[in-house]
């Protein structure tokens, strides 16, 4: 047998001393242990010591999901009670969830009277006001909490030993350890209570998906165990069906069971969906979760409930609320295997799209659910494959259109050093209905972007708008759009200072896309950067599709070099606030030609009409047979059902306006800052011998051509391959270097020569 030793205490012996109890485990089952060591105030220790008053560790939640600090957090939390008659003075005593260091958090100036109990947050915000939190978490994996008086005596001890979400764990009236079923922080505790719970849980034969035809057996229950379970995605209870035989599966089905045993805990909800006869060509997400979750009108995240506006977007609707419900998310490859699977939380997200009939949803792994990361694969281009939080998003503006466009268009922004959300096409089912085409995402968050820099989640600064606060702190923003808008950046000085604190680069890349996308959606909305100790501020590229002529196919006019730049823009979407940095920096003559060559870069390279066609073009492909059923699950009108001819004709529109963009941006460039119109540079070389960068352009063509303003001096830089060495450049006698800084309106004509290092030609 399994046994958690007790620390036994010699007489004297109080009545608290004799209800230490020993926890004894059975194979399978997760028993919890409680270590006491109290006794009243008159009483000594077997050294002769004074005795510590008693209080008691009477009750931890490890997988809070139920009550809220005054953060609006459902942070840890633990309960201290004091069962005497006598007022108890806790400064100076001590919280540790680790024995070896007991001394870990202190307890303000405060008492506890008799028969009282106390709510200590176990948050890891470490704060005594307006109420009590820890500068510690407790794990989901079990752990022991210690209380220590403030002489350093060990006082309470408690084994908070896995009680998953929407459990405690604690001493019941006898002063036994065990699992409550209703936690009652700051209360009696319940009388409904379990001796542990079962660790195992349910096997499936199958592991469900496409194609998943023929009956299903559940495995997993010992002697005394039962298997229940349900079909239509509610948690199973000690009534739902009793599992006595393979189950059949002739339709889409969503199956959840557990394990039952009088005295226990059951398991954990093991769950999967079958898909008879199904395919796609897509990957394939399953999600599975009690319908009163989405559809209840009183408690379901999905639905309008019973009070709102009656003009989009429906704010007060449910679906605006910031709720979080249960749902098992499992991710089938295309190939139709099963890639991962977990319990996770889940909210409605995004803006307006909200108001959509195809919500988009954001995952949520945390603890209380039974993981607190999502290791798979899900993006497998991107180096890491650990993510806290997914988004399935129905594309935003562009749901029932493309179902493509903010995908597509961020991803040519690769490579650029611009952070943009991953992106994959998939088919969800909920509770085995056919739900249509999701696009999986990233979420923009801490953890997204220590994820791809490299840096502490925890440490980040994550602004959006005009400064408001995600995660961290605005203040050293705030400081900076002081500076920037009092301060004359045409002076060198003032504008080094603003370059000390801001990624140049990635702030220009970043209007130069959204200005080519033409996003009437921004600046005043969709904006987010972010710093950290390490960085300087980053701007984030996401929704982006209410670019691209989305509403006006021919909004590929528009010039958005001004709309960008407007001081005077209304309330939305560019009011002055949210143009003024761009602004500002382009008075300085260094940024501004910094910006000018990097717009006629980009021009030049990744939004050349072919190349943004060639990528409309692959995002399409993927999902096209998918596109007729989608449409079919979320038709907008009887009268007029969109088809496929409806998609590709969308498609069709961003195929010219990626044709025709680049002209009329040319033009705006030219207007904006009084330029004479572009001329072509021609760059010729051996591609054998070596390649040329024009700014930051790679060629490695025997012969290329790009547009270039006069009077805005281009750099071209020479690299030679293994084997060769620059000589001069042929039709060049003024520069001698493999670097060089020209004026368009000078030269336009490059050839290097190279000569081999072995003295050959």
């Amino acid at each position: 047998m399994l046994r958690i030793k007790t620390r036994l205490i010699t007489p004297p012996v109080s009545p608290i001393q004799q209800a230490l109890t020993t926890a004894a485990g059975h194979a399978g089952w997760i028993l919890i242990g409680s270590l006491l060591a109290a006794c009243n105030g008159n009483e000594k220790d077997p050294d002769g010591t004074p005795a510590s008053p008693i209080i008691l560790i009477s009750e931890a939640a490890t997988a809070n999901s139920t009550f809220m600090d005054e953060d609006g957090d459902s942070s840890d939390w633990l309960e201290l009670h004091n069962p005497t008659t006598a007022t108890v003075q806790l400064k100076g005593w001590t919280l540790s969830d680790n024995p070896d260091k007991p001394y870990l958090w202190t307890l303000p100036d405060i008492t506890l009277a008799p028969s009282a109990y106390l709510v200590v947050w176990a948050s890891d915000k470490d704060r005594t006001a307006p109420q009590l939190h820890t500068n510690f978490k407790l794990s989901g994996d079990g752990e022991q909490v210690v209380l220590s008086d403030a002489s350093g005596k060990e006082v309470s001890r408690l084994l908070a030993n896995g009680a998953p979400a929407g459990y405690s764990v604690g001493l019941n009236t006898m002063k036994e350890n065990g699992y409550f079923t209703t936690p009652t922080p700051g209360k009696v505790n319940s009388l409904a209570w379990f001796k542990g719970m079962i660790a195992q849980s349910v096997s499936f034969s199958k592991t469900g998906g496409e194609n998943s035809e023929g009956p299903v057996e559940l495995g997993g229950a010992a002697d005394g165990e039962t298997i229940r379970y349900t079909l239509d995605g509610t948690i199973p209870t000690e009534t739902s069906p009793l599992y006595d035989g393979a189950i059949p599966i002739r339709e889409a089905i969503a199956i959840r069971a557990r394990i039952f045993r009088d005295g226990f805990i059951p398991s954990r909800t093991a769950s999967r969906t079958f898909l008879p006869g199904e395919t796609h060509d897509l990957p394939v997400i399953s999600l599975i979760t009690a319908p009163d979750n989405f559809f209840n009108e009183e408690t379901g995240i999905y639905v309008f409930g019973d009070s709102f506006d009656e003009e989009e977007p429906f704010y007060g609707a449910n679906f605006w609320e910031d709720w979080e419900r249960e749902i098992h998310f499992a991710f089938y490859e295309a190939n139709g295997e099963l890639g991962t699977e977990f319990d996770a939380g889940v909210k409605i997200f995004g803006g307006w799209s909200r108001a959509n009939d195809q919500r988009s949803l954001a995952i949520f792994a945390r603890s209380r659910y039974g993981t607190d990361e999502i290791e798979y694969p899900l993006f497998p281009d991107l180096p890491y494959d650990e993510f806290q939080s997914l988004v399935l998003r129905n594309s935003g503006n562009d749901w029932m259109r493309t179902m493509l466009r903010d995908a597509a268009l961020t991803s040519l922004m690769a490579d650029a050093d611009l952070d943009y959300t991953a992106y994959r096409p998939t088919v969800a089912y909920l509770n085995g209905d056919y739900w249509g085409i999701y696009n999986l995402r990233e979420k923009v968050n801490e953890h997204f972007l220590a994820s791809k820099h490299g840096v502490d989640a925890d440490e980040i600064d994550l602004l959006e708008g005009n400064a408001t606060v995600v995660e961290g702190s605005n203040t050293a923003y705030k400081q900076l759009m002081e500076f920037v808008q009092r301060q004359d950046l045409v002076l060198p000085t003032n504008y080094a200072n603003v370059e000390q604190q801001i990624d140049i680069q990635n702030f220009i890349n970043y209007q130069i896309a959204q200005i080519y996308f033409n996003n009437r959606d921004w600046p005043g909305n969709n904006i987010k950067f972010w710093k950290s100790p390490g960085t300087k501020w980053r701007w984030i590229l996401y929704d982006v599709e209410f670019g691209f002529g989305i509403y006006e196919p021919e909004e590929y006019a528009d010039n958005a070099l001004e709309f960008a730049t407007a001081p005077d823009g209304p309330n939305w979407p560019n009011p002055p606030w949210s143009t003024l940095l761009l602004r500002q920096l382009l008075t300085n003559a260094t940024f501004e030609q910094q910006f000018i060559n990097a717009f006629s870069d980009a021009l030049n390279g990744r939004f050349l009409p072919e190349r943004v066609i060639a990528r409309i073009d692959e995002y399409a492909t993927p999902i096209e047979s998918e596109i007729s059923r989608h449409y079919d699950r979320w038709q907008l009108s009887e009268e007029e059902p969109r088809t496929l001819v409806d998609w590709q004709a969308d498609l069709d529109h961003m195929r010219a306006f990626a044709q025709q963009r680049p002209q009329y941006l040319w033009q705006h460039i030219a207007t904006q800052f009084e330029l004479a119109d572009p001329v072509p540079i021609t760059l010729e070389l051996n591609p054998d011998a070596g390649e040329i960068w024009i700014n930051s352009l790679r060629v490695s063509r025997a012969q290329w051509s790009g547009l270039y303003f006069p009077g805005v001096p281009v750099a071209i830089q020479v690299e030679a391959k293994p084997g060769y060495r620059f000589s001069h450049w042929r039709t060049d006698t003024t520069h001698t270097a493999a670097s060089v800084v020209v004026d368009p309106a000078i030269q336009t004509h490059f050839s290097p020569v190279f000569v081999r290092t072995d003295g050959g030609t």
